[in-house]
């Protein structure tokens, strides 16, 4: 049995839909009807919307469409001029304007669902000091701008389609500039996507999304995708202030930006893929050509201090490669502190000592001492970013570290330690196995040694560059043995020369190990009595002392002692002399 109340319900939504349907259907129809006529308003309509709009508008005609259930105004030959202005009006092809009919209502004011502007043309100019002006906007702030800016948080779409921005440099070349954006807005949630291409061969391409009112940026949430690649980046770098980059690059380039706002609280990622670069100083000083450089990079602050860290560094450079896996910076009240791990010495040795930007005398310094092996970390540390020469740090942790011997300095292979250098000086603190030292002003073979730990020091000045060492303790086949030494090396030339003092004492081994440590710039006559006259036998104690200068020639500016306490020794004094055994004895030889 039917139910009488359903069946009246069933009916009061028939004739509701009727209605409904019917409602839709007139309002649909009379809007067709109202926007095909809109040409003979164009004068009424003009003035309706230059007093409701934040900025002037002049069009040549209007006409209208009706999209879905939105009332569209399409203005051609349109012209905006923006309030405090005294430049040309902004000229376009064509504009259209959704109209929000039921808010529009409701606030007896026009309101807007979307905007799109077509062939917009604007001519701006970019001063010496950085200063870029746009012709067609004023300079007046305050209440002049706050209605343009209550109108682009309230409307929902804009559109501006094959737009054209002349752009003129500080040199006076002129850049055409090629520009889509879109603009829309769902309640707060805001979208952005926007491709600028410069006539210079370079694109950037933005999206963005964010939540909240922009111009209020404590109060906002985004995020901004940007890609900029260009062919040619020194064109870029023309579209700063002359004096506002110190260093810039020229070559391809292609980057992608990540910025994070968080209510004033900012973070950056980015890549970079750069090729055929030429880093360079803005007066021209140096530059620094580099066949390829890629890295990603993410920058973050906290509280007052920046960090930005670095990844994948790749440097490519006459077919050398070097990578960096990481790095970090710092700021640090007014200095800045670097950060890193795990990279090779001997590519970054090839690539700057092959590079111009580099002075002469330290590319010498790279091509001698040849400096390789891996540094597993190193931190920089500058104490005054405004005085980075006179307050500075640096220390680093190295494995199978290699260079060459330089201005007398001992050459080093498969050191193990840990440096820590100022600008005044330098300590080295070496603790590893399988170790060569080399000392060619004085021994013709390196040295080696199984075992080998100590501290060295370095101090230098304008006038020498001295090194000393603590107690060196050594393990090799001569068995245990305790070295001292120290150079001092002249940067200015005089009659002495580098000087070096050498203290070696060793126990328990053979006499012919005595060979390892005895000078061949020695005279030749004690050289060969060396040579012959301590046989077979057990050298207890042995020590062997230099001090002066290692200049070849100059025996009367140095000393050199020997001692040896031997046991069961053969020793041939003389030639004409029998040979002796010495079974507990002394011997010493004083120049």
């Amino acid at each position: 049995m039917e139910n009488p109340f359903y069946n009246r319900i069933a009916s009061a939504l028939w004739v509701f839909l009727l209605i409904l349907v019917v409602t839709l259907a007139a309002y649909v129809s009379v809007g067709r009807l109202l926007t095909a006529n809109l040409a003979s308003f164009r004068v009424e309509i003009l003035r309706e919307l230059n007093a409701r709009l934040p900025f002037g508008i002049e069009a040549q005609e209007v006409a209208g469409e009706w999209q879905s259930f939105t009332p569209e105004l399409i203005l051609t030959g349109l012209r905006i001029t923006i309030p405090g202005s005294e430049s040309r009006p902004l000229e376009l092809s064509r504009g259209r304007m959704g109209v929000d009919v039921l808010n529009s209502l409701r606030t007896r004011s026009l309101q807007m669902t979307r905007l799109v502007l077509d062939g917009l043309s604007l001519r701006g100019e970019l001063s010496s000091e950085g200063e870029f002006s746009l012709a067609g906007f004023g300079r007046e702030r305050g209440g002049a701008t706050a209605p343009l800016r209550e109108f682009l948080l309230n409307i929902e779409r804009i559109t501006l389609r094959d737009n054209r921005l002349i752009l003129t440099m500080p040199d006076g070349d002129v850049r055409d500039l090629a520009l889509q954006l879109e603009l829309s807005r769902e309640g707060s949630q805001r979208h952005v996507q926007a491709t600028l291409v410069s006539s210079a061969g370079a694109q950037i391409d933005v999206v963005a999304q964010g939540l909240g009112d922009p111009f209020t940026p404590a109060l906002f949430a985004g995020q901004v995708y940007l890609n900029m690649q260009s062919a040619h980046l020194g064109a870029v770098r023309d579209m700063f202030a002359e004096q506002a980059i110190a260093v810039w690059a020229d070559g391809a380039v292609d980057l992608e930006l990540w910025l994070n706002w968080d209510k004033g609280k900012p973070s950056v990622q980015a890549r970079l893929e750069g090729g055929d670069l030429l880093v360079a100083a803005d007066n021209a000083s140096w530059e620094l050509p580099l066949q390829r450089v890629a890295l990603e990079a993410r920058l973050q602050q906290r509280n007052d201090q920046w960090s930005l860290f670095v990844s994948n560094v790749q440097i490519e450079n006459d077919s050398v490669q070097w990578a960096l896996p990481r790095l970090q910076l710092d700021t640090v009240k007014d200095g800045l502190r670097a950060r890193t791990e795990g990279f090779e010495l001997a590519p970054l040795s090839a690539i700057f000592s092959n590079q111009e930007a580099v002075s002469e005398a330290l590319r010498d310094v790279f091509s001698v001492l040849q400096p390789r092996g891996h540094i597993s970390a190193l931190e920089i540390t500058i104490g005054d970013i405004n005085l980075p020469g006179d307050d500075w740090q640096l220390a680093a942790n190295f494995e199978d570290l290699a260079v060459e011997t330089l201005h007398g300095a001992p050459g080093v292979t498969a050191a193990t330690g840990y440096t820590q250098i100022v600008p005044s000086g330098a300590t080295v603190i070496l603790d590893g196995q399988s170790m060569t030292l080399d000392f060619p002003a004085v021994y013709r073979e390196p040295l080696h040694f199984d075992d080998l730990y100590g501290t060295l020091h370095l101090d230098w000045d304008a006038g020498s560059v001295k090194l000393t060492s603590g107690l060196l303790t050594t393990l090799g086949e001569e068995g245990v043995a305790k070295v001292m030494f120290g150079l001092n090396i002249p940067l200015q030339p005089d009659d002495i020369g580098i000087e070096m003092d050498l203290l070696v004492g060793l126990h328990d081994t053979h006499p012919v190990h005595r060979i390892k440590y005895i000078p061949y710039i020695l005279d030749p006559a004690l050289l060969t009595w060396l040579a012959d006259s301590i046989g077979e036998g057990d050298i207890e104690q042995g020590a062997f002392l230099w001090r002066g200068s290692l200049r070849e020639g100059a025996a009367p500016l140095r000393t050199v002692q020997l001692a040896f306490n031997v046991a069961d020794t053969q020793l041939n004094y003389h030639p004409q002399w029998p040979p002796v055994l010495v079974e507990q004895g002394v011997i010493l030889i004083d120049d």
